[in-house]
Protein backbone atom coordinates (compact mmCIF):
# COMPACT_ATOMS: atom_id res chain seq x y z
CA UNK A 1 0.00 0.00 0.00
CA UNK A 2 1.08 3.24 -0.66
CA UNK A 3 0.79 6.96 1.23
CA UNK A 4 -2.21 8.70 0.57
CA UNK A 5 -2.84 12.44 0.99
CA UNK A 6 -5.65 10.90 4.51
CA UNK A 7 -2.68 9.21 5.91
CA UNK A 8 -0.38 12.17 6.18
CA UNK A 9 -2.89 13.84 7.71
CA UNK A 10 -3.75 10.69 10.43
CA UNK A 11 -0.06 10.26 10.94
CA UNK A 12 0.71 14.06 12.18
CA UNK A 13 -2.45 13.97 13.94
CA UNK A 14 -1.85 10.81 16.04
CA UNK A 15 1.89 11.92 16.38
CA UNK A 16 1.08 15.08 17.97
CA UNK A 17 -1.13 13.24 20.27
CA UNK A 18 2.00 11.17 21.15
CA UNK A 19 3.35 14.14 21.69
CA UNK A 20 1.05 16.02 24.06
CA UNK A 21 0.91 12.87 26.29
CA UNK A 22 4.61 13.26 27.06
CA UNK A 23 5.76 16.51 27.10
CA UNK A 24 4.35 19.55 29.14
CA UNK A 25 5.25 22.97 27.29
CA UNK A 26 3.70 23.99 23.77
CA UNK A 27 7.12 25.56 22.82
CA UNK A 28 8.67 21.66 23.45
CA UNK A 29 5.33 20.32 21.77
CA UNK A 30 5.91 22.55 18.52
CA UNK A 31 9.73 21.66 18.40
CA UNK A 32 9.26 18.40 18.68
CA UNK A 33 5.96 18.44 16.01
CA UNK A 34 8.53 20.04 13.64
CA UNK A 35 11.26 17.65 13.37
CA UNK A 36 7.74 15.06 12.93
CA UNK A 37 6.89 17.42 9.94
CA UNK A 38 10.53 17.46 8.23
CA UNK A 39 11.04 13.68 8.54
CA UNK A 40 7.30 13.64 7.02
CA UNK A 41 8.31 15.33 4.10
CA UNK A 42 11.82 13.93 3.40
CA UNK A 43 10.08 10.38 3.41
CA UNK A 44 7.40 10.89 1.42
CA UNK A 45 9.60 13.06 -0.95
CA UNK A 46 12.75 10.64 -1.15
CA UNK A 47 10.33 7.46 -1.37
CA UNK A 48 7.93 9.46 -4.46
CA UNK A 49 5.34 8.63 -1.97
CA UNK A 50 5.53 4.79 -2.28
CA UNK A 51 6.40 4.81 2.04
CA UNK A 52 3.83 3.12 3.65
CA UNK A 53 1.86 4.58 6.40
CA UNK A 54 3.11 1.59 9.03
CA UNK A 55 6.29 2.36 7.51
CA UNK A 56 6.49 6.15 8.02
CA UNK A 57 4.60 5.52 11.49
CA UNK A 58 7.28 3.38 12.65
CA UNK A 59 9.89 5.68 11.87
CA UNK A 60 7.85 8.70 13.14
CA UNK A 61 7.44 7.10 16.52
CA UNK A 62 11.22 6.18 16.85
CA UNK A 63 11.34 9.87 16.19
CA UNK A 64 9.18 11.10 19.04
CA UNK A 65 10.69 8.01 21.34
CA UNK A 66 14.79 9.03 21.01
CA UNK A 67 13.76 12.78 21.00
CA UNK A 68 11.34 12.96 24.11
CA UNK A 69 13.38 9.37 26.32
CA UNK A 70 9.62 7.70 26.59
CA UNK A 71 9.49 4.42 25.10
CA UNK A 72 5.98 4.02 24.98
CA UNK A 73 3.90 7.11 25.66
CA UNK A 74 0.43 4.70 25.82
CA UNK A 75 1.91 2.58 28.27
CA UNK A 76 -1.04 3.56 31.11
CA UNK A 77 -3.48 3.31 28.58
CA UNK A 78 -2.51 -0.70 27.42
CA UNK A 79 -1.87 -0.88 31.34
CA UNK A 80 -5.55 -0.78 31.63
CA UNK A 81 -6.56 -1.90 28.05
CA UNK A 82 -4.89 -5.62 29.40
CA UNK A 83 -7.01 -5.17 32.77
CA UNK A 84 -10.11 -4.55 30.98
CA UNK A 85 -9.22 -7.65 28.41
CA UNK A 86 -8.68 -10.03 31.12
CA UNK A 87 -11.97 -9.07 32.85
CA UNK A 88 -13.69 -9.82 28.96
CA UNK A 89 -11.44 -12.68 28.73
CA UNK A 90 -13.27 -14.31 31.90
CA UNK A 91 -16.57 -13.45 31.22
CA UNK A 92 -16.04 -15.26 27.70
CA UNK A 93 -14.46 -18.23 29.16
CA UNK A 94 -17.56 -18.81 31.68
CA UNK A 95 -20.15 -17.97 28.14
CA UNK A 96 -18.31 -20.16 25.76
CA UNK A 97 -18.18 -22.90 28.09
CA UNK A 98 -22.13 -23.00 27.67
CA UNK A 99 -22.55 -22.98 24.38
CA UNK A 100 -22.24 -26.37 22.25
CA UNK A 101 -18.98 -26.42 19.22
CA UNK A 102 -20.65 -24.50 16.61
CA UNK A 103 -21.91 -21.65 18.96
CA UNK A 104 -18.36 -22.07 20.36
CA UNK A 105 -16.77 -21.00 17.34
CA UNK A 106 -18.80 -18.36 15.96
CA UNK A 107 -18.69 -16.87 19.25
CA UNK A 108 -15.08 -17.02 19.13
CA UNK A 109 -14.94 -15.66 15.33
CA UNK A 110 -16.90 -12.64 16.20
CA UNK A 111 -14.42 -11.74 19.56
CA UNK A 112 -11.60 -12.11 16.94
CA UNK A 113 -12.83 -9.80 14.43
CA UNK A 114 -14.18 -7.36 17.18
CA UNK A 115 -11.04 -7.55 19.12
CA UNK A 116 -9.30 -5.64 16.07
CA UNK A 117 -11.36 -2.24 17.07
CA UNK A 118 -8.94 -2.30 20.29
CA UNK A 119 -6.05 0.23 18.30
CA UNK A 120 -4.75 2.93 20.43
CA UNK A 121 -3.08 4.30 17.23
CA UNK A 122 -5.23 5.44 15.53
CA UNK A 123 -5.92 9.54 15.13
CA UNK A 124 -9.33 10.60 16.72
CA UNK A 125 -10.46 7.08 17.74
CA UNK A 126 -11.30 5.78 21.09
CA UNK A 127 -11.37 2.04 21.35
CA UNK A 128 -14.76 0.88 22.49
CA UNK A 129 -15.12 -0.50 26.52
CA UNK A 130 -15.67 -4.11 27.02
CA UNK A 131 -19.40 -3.66 27.68
CA UNK A 132 -19.31 -2.23 24.19
CA UNK A 133 -17.18 -5.05 22.51
CA UNK A 134 -20.03 -7.34 23.87
CA UNK A 135 -22.43 -5.40 22.59
CA UNK A 136 -21.03 -5.10 18.96
CA UNK A 137 -20.46 -9.02 18.94
CA UNK A 138 -24.21 -9.35 18.23
CA UNK A 139 -24.00 -6.94 15.42
CA UNK A 140 -21.08 -9.33 13.27
CA UNK A 141 -22.44 -11.39 10.65
CA UNK A 142 -21.07 -14.40 9.58
CA UNK A 143 -22.28 -17.08 7.13
CA UNK A 144 -23.61 -20.41 8.56
CA UNK A 145 -21.40 -21.64 5.95
CA UNK A 146 -18.32 -20.51 7.10
CA UNK A 147 -19.07 -21.83 9.71
CA UNK A 148 -19.16 -25.76 8.87
CA UNK A 149 -15.92 -24.66 7.11
CA UNK A 150 -14.14 -23.71 9.91
CA UNK A 151 -15.46 -26.46 11.64
CA UNK A 152 -14.21 -29.11 9.02
CA UNK A 153 -10.83 -27.47 9.48
CA UNK A 154 -10.70 -27.77 13.44
CA UNK A 155 -11.76 -31.61 13.49
CA UNK A 156 -9.42 -33.15 15.23
CA UNK A 157 -6.87 -29.77 16.43
CA UNK A 158 -5.96 -30.09 19.52
CA UNK A 159 -5.39 -26.34 19.89
CA UNK A 160 -6.93 -23.19 17.92
CA UNK A 161 -6.08 -19.54 18.34
CA UNK A 162 -7.36 -16.46 17.28
CA UNK A 163 -6.04 -13.64 16.22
Amino acid sequence: MKIYSECIACQVQTRLRDIEKVLRTEQDRISLLLKVLDLIVREVRNSKAKITPAHLATKLFRLIKSDTGVNDPYEEEKRLACIRGLDLYRIMCRELKNLDIKSRILKSLKLSIIGNALDLGVAGYTPPTPQQLLREIELVKVREEEIEQLMKLFKGSKVITFI
